[in-house]
């Protein structure tokens, strides 16, 4: 064996246990979140104001809403295309009183009703929700196909949600996506 080799093997240990020693926090920098304060010695925290009535979000006595769908979709070029089955999803968000949904109307690429799927106002029961779709062989909406959805409530209620839910699984091909409703205006 030769010198340099005994030295080395000598030294190997040593020099790791000074890089285990270096990468060893010290007992300040251990406990990372320590404050600069003792706790003791920090301002107390203000709890939640409970002198004022909250008052819950979203409130509406009623609504028109836009909901964009889309009946197909365009597939790497203009020319081809793939169609897509539609949900309609309205879901009355309020827990203590019923909504009435007084009109939806499902509305073509270019501005005109295809459909009227209310024959006459309906209830929407507190926390219940209804669907519709528009089925995958259905394009007649188009491409910039949407809905207008009015809706109204005796008193104010939370505004419910409304989303559109388009799939296809055609081919090896699995497209999905949503979207949310607008508000056009409030009643």
């Amino acid at each position: 064996m030769t010198a340099f080799s005994s030295f080395i093997r000598t030294r190997i240990p040593l020099l790791l246990l000074l890089a285990l020693a270096a990468c060893t926090p010290s007992a300040e920098e251990a406990d990372s979140f320590a404050s600069e304060h003792p706790v003791s010695e920090l301002p107390p925290v203000a709890g939640p104001d409970t002198s004022t009535a909250r008052t819950p979000v979203n409130l509406s006595r009623g609504q028109v809403l836009y909901l964009p769908i889309y009946s197909h979709i365009y597939f790497r070029t203009q020319e081809r295309t793939i169609n897509l089955a539609a949900t309609v999803s309205i879901r009355n968000t309020d827990p203590n009183r019923p909504i009435v949904l007084s009109t939806i109307d499902y509305i073509d690429n270019n501005g005109t009703r295809v459909r009227r799927y209310l024959k006459q106002p309906r209830r929407l029961a507190p926390m219940a929700s209804t669907s519709l779709l528009i089925e995958e062989s259905d394009a007649a909406g188009g491409l910039g196909a949407n809905f207008l959805i009015t809706w109204r409530a005796e008193q104010p209620v939370n505004a419910p949600i409304v989303e559109s839910i388009m799939i296809s699984t055609r081919s090896s091909l699995g497209i999905s996506f949503t979207s949310r409703a607008q508000v056009l205006s409030e009643r």
